[in-house]
């Protein structure tokens, strides 16, 4: 290396740097340092000791440091000059792993801004130079860690000298000071603690390990502290809709604390987050109220400060301190706002797109909970969030179609959504983010792909599921791409290649022992479907056929598994283990499942109810609740038909032909897809309807009906119809059966009078299904005996069920072309069987309801239009 000619050689000599006169190093003297010195940190082509920046090797740069190092030991003030020298080395250079490890930076970073931060604490004004020694360290800061962020090495290095307790300490405090006494928000120095930040938010950002330290721990609990103060609310509220920039303290409040508090995903998000919502979601709503009115004439600092505080409320788990129905309200202006539509941006990095993806986040968060889910359905927003499934943004189109997933009926939702096309869009963005170096996107893509049932299924059918497989197995710790393979373990097709994929069933079982509880749960549901069930029914029914056989008489005789009853099913069951029921249930209902669980057990019923939201063994343990249960209570809701574990345990109960009873728990809900088909022909009690006792009280008459037990004396005493009125009045559908007066069964054929006696007790108890499966069937004659059903119960003509329950969608036809050609006569014939099986008349009104809603549904079709039933 060539010797810089300006000084004696003892003086470039790196061990001998001391050696330097003393009064180059004097603080009021820097101008006495030759300014050749400083040539040689800008690489320009005069100085001979580099002879440019792209030139220079680690070595020269090494050599540099070392010599700056010794600088900064004997306390000269030449850290302004050597940050700007700096400033001019390009990021790759400067973050290279051997520089980032020197000393030098430790010497120049943390601990000058530690000096500076406690000065300025000590309410010490700075003075001008010290004020821009601050602002060039905490820029040169940022520049270090934006440089070194995609690579974990160079982060690590920045670690060890970077947690410094002293230096974050000294951030804390400040930010502290503001959240306290607002102090330091007119302060122009301000400015550069809010680079700091910036800067600390972008080192912890998807690193756990840092986010949790105890120092940057207590540094989040300041930012929240400024996020809960008055100073927030009061700077929000002083905003101008049509103002273009934020001043600086309304920045540091309202987007970079924010954005401090976003990049934290750790150990106490949940409790933090909680903790700002009790507190500020009234002061959120206050917010909004007072600037949405003015929502189409918002500029972007507005637009954003708003996305931000929108963010805050996406952290929310399910309290929101009774706001919940306002901010609903508040969500819906927002989307419905055409200034924000047209501004969507096909990338998403624009706070008019991040705002209305964040709102369509948390209303699908809401739509968890029946009844939030109720008021998102009472806005009427389908015709809004069908406009963004057509965006040309991808996340916002696959949040719309998720959103519509919930607040759409099934049918409705296949008829509306292209989901092949939104499911290529989905499968192209996850590959985008598994082939990507930070795999920034991998979790919102997985997310949007895991709450779609229809999404999932399309998966299989553009053979995408190896994709899924991938990202499962890439990244150990994540329970996403789990959760997504457990609810499409479900689908026989996508069955054989899960289990034929060694590696992925290797992984599985490992992740079974995972620490982190969603990745458990996950894990141990996939094996389940995979291997465990099929093994734990095999066992069962050895343990039944053996026990049977030992309670024959002669063990000669052949023993029919598929003949066997629940009851027979039981009598192996030690009596200590024997249930009444179990109550298979979602999470969010379990405030109302606790109360029928309480009063169950009051009136001296023994339940199985997982009270504790158990992992581990959960499903080991349900499946064993299930057979030794005499009934099964099932909740039907949005969130139960969403869970994998419901649904493993629902079909659980249904392929081992156990007795289950619907308990509908979401106001107005309809069970379609696999729920609707377990739920199908069952009677079920709806606890949304009308008073909690009543709905109780016809739950425990269909436990003794189906127990075969005695009906109390004052409930026997009403005829059979009337109890069939009672249930009807409560919503309560009548099972598809007919019933028959015992007494009379064994009448014969030539004893007319007894079969007049048993027709004068029998009536008919008809199941309308919750499915529509008839709307895809274009012609009406191909319908099934179901379909007739699904088509009156669509149309509330329930009535007509007990004169239509066996006919098929041909018999329908020929009904209706009678009644047409001949309304008065069938009518009388209708009529008279009509009273013989429910004692009572055919209102009229019922009997023409039932040839206009068919002749319009016929001509709908023969015009070949969508039908859409409402």
């Amino acid at each position: 290396m060539d010797k810089f000619t300006a000084f004696p050689k003892q003086y470039l000599d790196r061990d001998k740097l001391a050696a330097l006169p003393k009064q180059y190093f004097d603080r009021d003297k820097l101008t006495a340092l030759p300014k050749q010195y400083f040539d040689r940190f800008r690489f320009s082509q005069s100085a001979p000791y580099v002879d440019n920046e792209k030139t220079a090797t680690n070595n020269d740069l090494v050599s540099l440091f070392d010599g700056l190092a010794e600088a900064l030991k004997l306390k000269t003030t030449s850290i302004h000059q050597i940050c700007q020298e700096l400033f001019d080395i390009s990021d790759e250079k400067l973050t290279d792993v051997l520089l980032l490890d020197h000393q030098l930076y430790a010497l120049l970073l943390p601990n000058t801004l530690s000096e500076l931060l406690e000065k300025w604490y000590s309410k010490t004004p700075l003075t001008d130079d010290e004020s821009d020694l601050f602002g060039e360290t905490s820029k040169l800061l940022l520049k270090l860690i934006q440089g070194s962020n995609d690579e974990q090495d160079k982060i690590d290095k920045i670690r060890t000298w970077l947690l410094n307790e002293t230096f974050i300490g000294a951030i804390c405090s400040c930010v502290q000071e503001i959240a306290k006494t607002g102090t330091y928000l007119s302060d122009h120095n301000l400015e550069h603690l809010n680079t700091l930040l910036e800067a600390l938010t972008s080192f912890q950002d998807r690193r756990k390990s840092i986010m949790d330290n105890s120092a940057m721990l207590l540094l989040l609990e300041s930012v929240v502290a400024c996020l809960t103060s008055s100073y927030y609310t009061d700077t929000f509220l002083v905003l101008r809709p049509e103002a273009t920039m934020l001043t600086k303290s309304e920045a540091f409040l309202l987007i970079t604390c924010v954005d401090y508090l976003k990049s934290y995903d750790g150990q106490r998000k949940m409790e933090l987050s909680e903790k700002l919502l009790q507190t500020m979601i009234e002061k959120y709503i206050k917010i909004y109220d007072h600037f949405l009115p003015s929502i189409e004439q918002w500029k972007h600092s507005l637009t954003r400060s708003i996305y931000c505080m929108t963010h805050l409320i996406s952290y929310h788990d399910k309290n929101l301190n009774g706001c919940e129905e306002k901010l609903v309200h508040n969500l819906s202006q927002i989307l419905n706002s055409t200034n924000l539509f047209r501004n969507i941006s096909s990338i998403g990095i624009n706070s008019e797109t991040l705002l209305i993806e964040a709102a369509l986040r948390i209303l699908n968060e809401l739509t968890l909970n029946p009844t939030t889910l109720a008021m998102v359905r009472e806005k009427q927003l389908n015709d809004t969030i069908i406009k963004f499934t057509k965006v040309e943004n991808d996340e916002i189109t696959l949040k719309a179609c998720q959103l519509l997933g919930s607040i759409m009926s099934e049918d409705e939702f296949k008829q509306t959504v292209d989901l092949v096309k939104v499911t290529e869009v989905a499968i192209n963005n996850l590959k985008d983010a598994l082939n990507s170096p930070s795999g920034e996107n991998r979790e919102k893509v997985l997310s949007n792909l895991k709450k779609n049932d229809d999404i999932k299924n399309e998966i299989i059918n553009q053979n995408a599921l190896g994709s899924i497989i991938k990202s499962s197995t890439d990244k150990a710790d994540d329970a996403t791409p789990l959760q997504i393979l457990y609810s499409i373990s479900f689908n026989g097709n996508a069955v054989d290649q899960l289990k034929n994929d060694e590696n992925f069933i290797e992984h599985v079982r490992e992740q079974e022992k995972s620490d982190n509880v969603d990745v458990q749960i996950a894990a141990k549901g996939i094996m389940w479907k995979l291997v465990g069930e099929a093994k734990f029914i095999t066992e069962q029914e050895e343990k039944e056929t053996a026990h049977l056989i030992q309670s024959q008489e002669s063990n000669t005789i052949e023993v029919d598994k598929s003949s066997l009853k629940p009851d027979d099913r039981r009598t192996s069951i030690d009596e200590s283990e024997k249930y009444d029921m179990m109550i298979s249930y979602s999470w969010n209902e379990k405030e109302l499942i606790y109360k029928i669980h309480e009063r169950l057990v009051k009136d001296g019923y023994k339940i199985w109810l997982d009270l504790d939201n158990m992992y581990g063994s959960i499903i080991l343990r349900m499946a064993e609740a299930i057979e030794n249960s005499d009934f099964i209570l099932m909740s039907m809701s949005s969130a139960y038909k969403k869970s994998p574990n419901c649904q493993a345990e629902a079909e659980y109960a249904y392929n081992r032909k156990r007795r289950i009873i619907p308990l509908i728990t979401e106001a107005n809900y309809r069970a379609n897809g696999w729920l609707g088909f377990i739920a199908g022909s069952k009677m079920y009690v709806d606890f949304q309807q009308g008073d909690f006792d009543s709905a109780y009280n016809l739950l425990i008459k269909e436990i003794k009906r189906n127990q075969g037990k005695s009906v109390p004396p004052k409930e026997r005493s009403k005829p059979p119809v009337e109890e069939i009125k009672e249930k009807k009045a409560v919503g309560e559908t009548v099972p598809a059966r007919v019933v028959e007066d015992q007494e009379h069964v064994g009448a014969s054929k030539g004893n007319m009078e007894g079969m007049r006696t048993s027709s004068q007790n029998l009536w008919i108890e008809v199941d309308l299904p919750q499915t529509r499966g008839y709307v895809d069937i274009e012609d009406v004659k191909n319908w099934s005996e179901q379909n007739v059903l699904e088509f009156l119960n669509d149309f509330k003509l329930g009535e007509m069920a007990s004169l239509c329950h066996s006919m098929d969608g041909c018999s329908l036809i020929e009904l209706y072309e009678a009644c047409v050609s001949s309304s008065e006569s069938m009518y009388k014939i209708l009529n008279t069987q009509f009273v013989e099986v429910n004692r009572r008349t055919l209102p009229i009104a019922v009997y023409f309801k039932f040839i206009g809603k068919l002749k319009q549904y016929l001509r709908k079709k023969s015009n070949e239009k969508p039908c859409t039933i409402f």
